[in-house]
């Protein structure tokens, strides 16, 4: 006779106990803190449901991994043994386990898993736990349950979540904006005191803090350029009571909306109180706020804290470490000024103590439920069971009926991805997307971040795979549509390069990225990057806040490959690979003199390379310049072609390179970038008229007070053009004022000069750095005509000896590159550039670049097809050998320094 299934799965789990797994919550949500439950709810669970707990270790979690094992939960670094698994926000896809338990039955899991709602970006999480339409019922698939979903039957209210919390945060973060804003007008506010919540550790002390501001406004009052300060507060909901309990510390007064004008015009108005208009949106915010900002002016309606993110102002959403920012959106009157938002995306993150504590024990009922399930045993709350069964969106490998809507979605991404494991198979990690494998039923994507003037070659060359969809994402839609031209592999998307969020999303759905934006937002592309695990491809230094994001790389799984263009890039790639193979052959390089001419490229980019310091060793002796002698310590003369007369210029650190290129023992040590003699003193004369400035910004009237106004700033005198004409004679060296004043003719920025409007480009309607407007006049003046072409010149000398035959002569071995641009095509720094760029990334979509971190091109996996790729295009880097007594460029560069 057969026992009831309750009763076989409940003897079952005497036997073995159901599991619950908390895990760790997203390593790239630096924030994030919370946990789902608290030691002291573990304790209670293992002891009145006989369940074991392990706990993924997480040192960034409120509570500490000893605090977990007290209560008699287990450390585990997975939970591949939890039959239910809890966190809080949505569980990365690297972590997330849909595998049948040890036990061979199905995993639970429940988190905020922004699904329910068709969020696109989470339709990979959504298809882990739903199989393609017309598939059989798997019992073995994980069931998802979403606390978002779980509500009260009567009320609809949600009944696990966060809100009240968020309230209070809002408060504290909302009355430190609006300090911030005050002192920015030149007022200190008490409110400057307020504790922003993640700075104190539990709610008690936060209020505790705010109560001491809110008795020194009782006592002493609020500043009178402010006159009272007023708080307006929407909502009835969780949110609102949340920023009700908080205001409480404060002395409020509450006021009603048609009081509002009187008081605030009433100059006897009590400033020892903080005054309060709870009232709905449309009778406050959008309206009175409005009124009064431009009724009063001063600093009314010029701060909000949008909690919900409903506002019409809202532009984008910020972060604990940077809460606030001013935004002037089309729906505020063009002569009304911006509003500061503080619109914090994650506020109770930032409680995690109090937020954590309240969120385990509204879990508790559920958690026990679903416990009781896992067990075979019908839970007794009818309720609990109810509001479970309503938000749970999928089971057995199927959404639930109101979830259905979404199964088209899932659909499409399982069409898309039909390479990887079954909903509830046997599958332990998602495939990488630097896996070759990865979208084998769709085309990749290539992200171009920029479109500027290096981008064409790389478009050129990633469009040749027909396996490849490539999107230009830019601020420039025109330039990236002649980029794209009408091939049907290339896209074109509008991005604001200033704004991260305009293209988040778009790095979220590439495999590969590749950063051409200015040097200054490669960092912010690499974190997007980072965050959604996919690699990046850029052709510019590894600066310092790159160099930091190497361990997160590396803890996502991810690859940001930098210093792939011409110089950073191929200097490297054929360094690299000649300095290899000159070891393989046992001989030792003993001085290393590699040089780059860079010339068709971004003026700024020129201008800003003038400003930096230098470093190298010469002859055994390390040498540094600082980068206001930069220019005047330059080598008069480079000999690196007879038919060439070049002059050099030391290029920034060269001794970290040492290491790179394995020359730790090389008496000499230099990078350098070419330029035609004459450069040097020009661009130093330049620099003496302050042209290229970065730290003040001037108003320019016409290019030809352009110098003047600079001098200005220099000198610090008001300047006419007679007394700019002479201050030029004060700062320039006699022997170069003539070529300057030549230059500057022709550069039609001579003081006092005439100006040919369709000669020069039009004076920008903002104030800008001096650096940053002569980077505009040299992009009109010395852009290159349909018939012209520019060159390159890139050579690498390394001397070596055979470390096998010590007596004999040393040797001069010689990389070198002479490329030319093609007239009415694609330029010679473009193509030394992109091509690179594009060949690295097509190899780290095809999975053939396994390095990962923060890397330059020093693994053969790199360099080895970019240099096979730039020969099959005509780029290919000639070399040569000298014996015994050969000139060499590292005894031109002595002579120059001495």
């Amino acid at each position: 006779m057969s026992r009831p299934l309750n009763r076989i799965l409940s003897t079952h789990a005497r036997r073995t106990p159901v599991t619950i797994g908390i895990r760790r919550e997203d390593p790239q949500r630096i924030w994030e803190r919370r946990c789902p439950l608290t030691p002291e709810a573990v304790h209670q669970l293992i002891a009145e449901k006989n369940v074991r707990v392990l706990v993924e270790p997480c040192d960034r979690r409120v509570f500490s991994v000893s605090e977990f094992e007290k209560a008699g939960a287990t450390v585990e670094s997975n939970l591949n043994d939890a039959h239910i698994i809890v966190g809080i926000k949505e569980t990365p896809l690297s972590e997330l386990v849909t595998t049948p338990s040890p036990a061979h039955t199905h995993r639970t899991h429940l988190m905020f898993s922004h699904t329910a709602k068709g969020q696109p970006y989470n339709t990979p999480l959504l298809s882990r736990f739903v199989a393609p339409s017309n598939s059989e019922h798997n019992p073995l698939a994980p069931t998802l349950i979403d606390y978002e979903l779980l509500t009260d039957s009567e009320t609809g209210k949600r009944t696990v979540g966060f809100g009240w919390f968020a309230g209070v945060a809002g408060v504290l973060e909302s009355l430190s904006s609006m300090a911030h804003s005050h002192l920015e007008l030149g007022i200190a506010s008490p409110f400057l005191y307020t504790p922003r919540p993640h700075t104190l550790p539990s709610l008690e002390q936060l209020r505790a803090s705010l109560r001491d501001i809110g008795t020194r406004i009782a006592t002493d009052g609020t500043p009178g350029a402010l006159g009272p300060i007023v708080i307006g507060l929407t909502g009835s909901g969780n949110v609102a009571q949340g920023c009700l309990s908080m205001l409480a510390e404060l002395p409020i007064v509450h006021v009603r909306v048609e009081e509002l004008h009187s008081l605030v015009t009433n100059p006897d108005t009590d400033l020892k109180r903080i005054y309060l208009v709870h009232a709905r949106p449309e009778e406050y915010l959008l309206r009175t706020s409005l009124e009064l900002a431009h009724t009063l002016g001063g600093a009314r309606g010029l701060n909000i804290g949008d909690i919900s993110w409903r506002s019409q102002f809202l532009t984008r959403s910020s972060t604990i470490s940077d809460p606030f920012y001013n935004s002037h959106p089309d729906a505020l009157p063009a002569h009304l000024p911006g509003v500061q938002m503080m619109a914090v995306d994650i506020l109770p993150a930032t409680i995690p103590l109090d937020a954590s504590q309240h969120f385990s024990d509204a879990l508790r009922p559920y958690l026990d439920a679903v416990v009781d399930t896992h067990s075979g045993i019908n839970p007794r709350e009818t309720a609990v069971l109810a509001a479970l069964e309503r938000a749970t969106i999928s089971q057995g490998g199927h959404l639930r009926e109101k979830h259905r809507w979404l199964q088209g979605s899932v659909d499409k991404w399982h069409a898309g991805n039909s390479t990887t494991a079954s909903v509830g198979d046997a599958q332990t990690k998602p495939l990488h997307q630097g896996d070759k494998s990865v979208g084998a039923g769709k085309k990749r994507r290539v992200l171009m971040l920029g479109s500027g003037m290096v981008a064409g070659p790389a478009v050129d060359e990633i469009a040749k795979r027909e396996d490849v969809l490539l999107v230009i994402a830019s601020n420039s839609v025109e330039e990236a549509r002649t980029l794209a031209g009408d091939r049907a592999n290339v896209q074109v998307k509008r991005i604001d390069v200033g704004d991260r969020n305009s293209f988040e999303r778009l790095v979220e759905e590439a495999d590969v990225v590749i950063s051409l934006l200015p040097v200054s937002l490669h960092v912010t592309a690499a974190e997007l990057c980072i965050k959604h695990r996919k690699h990046l491809v850029t052709a510019s230094y590894i600066s310092k806040d790159m160099q930091a994001l190497h361990e997160r790389a590396l803890q996502a799984d991810t690859l940001l490959l930098n210093e792939i263009g011409l110089d950073p890039g191929i200097d490297h790639c054929s360094a690299i690979s000649l300095i290899s193979r000159l070891h393989a052959q046992g001989k030792q390089v003993v001085p290393r003199g590699p040089l780059g001419y860079k010339f068709s490229w971004s003026p700024r980019g020129v201008l800003s390379a003038a400003l930096n310091g230098a470093r190298f060793r010469l002859q055994g002796k390390v040498h540094e310049i600082e980068g206001k002698k930069l220019l005047g310590d330059y080598f008069p003369r480079v000999p690196i072609t007879d038919e060439l007369q070049l002059e050099g210029i030391a290029n920034r650190d060269s001794l970290p390179y040492a290491g790179t290129y394995n020359l730790d023992s090389a008496r000499t040590v230099l990078r350098g970038t070419l330029r035609y003699p004459g450069f040097s003193n020009l661009m130093q004369s330049f620099k003496h008229l302050g042209l290229l400035e970065t730290g003040s910004t001037i108003y320019l009237k016409s290019w030809d007070t352009f110098v003047q106004q600079a001098l200005a700033v220099q000198t610090k005198d008001k300047l006419d053009s007679a007394g700019a004409l002479l201050a030029i004679t004060d700062v320039v060296p006699k022997k170069h004022l003539q070529t300057l004043l030549e230059a500057l003719e022709w550069l039609s920025i001579t003081p006092g000069g005439a100006i040919n409007a369709t000669a020069t480009p039009a004076v920008p309607s903002a104030p800008c750095a001096p650096i940053d407007l002569f980077a505009t006049l040299l992009a009109h003046k010395l852009r290159y005509l349909p018939h012209e072409r520019d060159m390159v010149v890139l050579s690498h000398e390394l001397v070596t000896r055979d470390i096998r035959q010590p007596s004999a002569a040393e040797e001069v071995h010689t990389s070198s590159l002479i490329a030319y641009g093609i007239p009415g095509g694609a330029s010679a720094m473009a193509r030394t550039v992109g091509l690179p760029v594009a060949f690295a990334a097509l190899g780290v979509l095809d999975g053939r670049v396994r390095q990962r971190g923060v890397v330059g091109p020093s693994d053969a996996s790199v360099y080895e097809p970019v240099l096979t790729g730039l020969e099959g295009v005509g780029l290919g880097v000639k070399e040569s050998v000298r014996v015994g007594g050969a000139t060499t460029i590292e005894g031109h560069l002595v002579d120059a320094l001495d």
